[in-house]
């Protein structure tokens, strides 16, 4: 998550900037995307940041009456593969530093667990040959086969199974379903440590995201009049991340989990803040002191909530009469060991 918020800071710093991008901009941001990619898979959602910063840097050297651009389609084609090409070339050369310095520490394989490894890998290890550049290209295509492999291992989700963790995408707008690690009896009552949302914070992104979806359609079907263009540019940027995100995680077909919504949920926080800043703009110009007050009692109620759901994330213990205090909503799928 710390460099997909970096990747998103930069873009918004780019976005910003009332200029012409440079190619090392979009180098750089293609490393920020590289390094998104190497911690998880799922950071590559961060790769069609390019297309968005593309977008406003065409649309502002039009603006300028560039006459390359001027040209027509064909040479705002040619830029987009140009500026694509380096975006693609920073991704690339993170990503293959970060697997090579992985390749160059993993000199043995311990207690000869080879993972399926080629012939070809084992015998490159066998001489020692881990840090050659030569053989990178074969280690590379070993191990993300490796992880293809895996994951079509992954069994589908069961929602039948009365020990099934994982759940549906959809669910998790609502922060279905909890995942119980482990549990402890102390004393009198019993440690839990549960990945469990904090329904406020859960509930403000979800409505930030339909507030979004709300505000982008009826600006394309009904045309109603946007007063910050730069708001809602960033606004439909970070939806289209959320929708693509989900949208892709509905035809992963292995079972997916409460916290791979993480990402998307982080998108959820940034569509929050920028329609609270779109609806009330005036009244933040203005410096409404209801506005505030609002603002200030909402945190307060965000840190109450943490604090009373901190004993499922922090293995404090907790009776069973406390436990069930914290069951809120059935779909959450909290169970007290009696």
């Amino acid at each position: 998550l710390f460099f997909i918020l970096l990747a998103i800071l930069y873009f918004v710093y780019l976005a910003q900037k009332s200029s012409r991008k440079t190619l090392l901009n979009y180098f750089v941001l293609g490393i920020l995307v590289g390094l998104d990619i190497s911690v998880k898979a799922t950071g590559a959602i961060t790769a069609f940041l390019f297309p968005f910063l593309f977008f406003l840097d065409y649309k502002y050297q039009n603006h300028q009456g560039n006459p390359l651009i001027s040209r027509g389609c064909l040479d705002g084609t040619k830029k987009m593969i140009i500026k694509g090409l380096f975006f693609a070339v920073g991704s690339a050369v993170i990503f293959s530093l970060v697997w090579y310095v992985h390749f160059s520490l993993g000199k043995f394989a311990a207690n000869d667990k080879f993972y399926k490894a080629s012939e070809e890998y084992k015998e490159i290890m066998a001489k020692g040959l881990t840090s050659d550049p030569k053989y990178f290209p074969t280690m590379l295509k070993d191990n993300l086969a490796y992880m293809a492999n895996y994951n079509k291992g992954v069994p589908k989700l069961d929602v039948c199974k009365s020990d099934e963790n994982g759940s549906y995408p959809l669910a998790w707008l609502v922060g279905d379903k909890s995942i119980n690690y482990r549990w402890e009896k102390s004393g009198d009552g019993v440690r839990y440590m549960y990945l469990q949302v904090n329904p406020l914070t859960w509930f403000l992104g979800l409505a930030g995201i339909i507030l979004s979806l709300v505000l982008i359609i009826g600006r394309i079907v009904f045309k109603i009049p946007i007063k910050n263009k730069n708001l809602f540019y960033l606004i439909t940027t970070f939806a289209a991340l959320y929708v693509i995100y989900m949208a892709i995680m509905l035809r992963i077909d292995r079972v997916m989990y409460l916290y791979h919504y993480f990402i998307p949920l982080l998108f959820s926080f940034i569509l929050a803040f920028l329609v609270f800043n779109c609806i009330f703009e005036d009244k933040i110009a203005a410096k409404s002191k209801k506005l505030y007050i609002g603002l200030f009692v909402m945190i307060i109620a965000i840190v109450w909530t943490y604090k009373f759901f901190s004993p499922l994330t922090y293995y404090e213990p907790l009776t069973a009469e406390q436990f069930k205090q914290r069951i809120w909503f059935e779909f959450w799928k909290l169970k007290p060991i009696e």
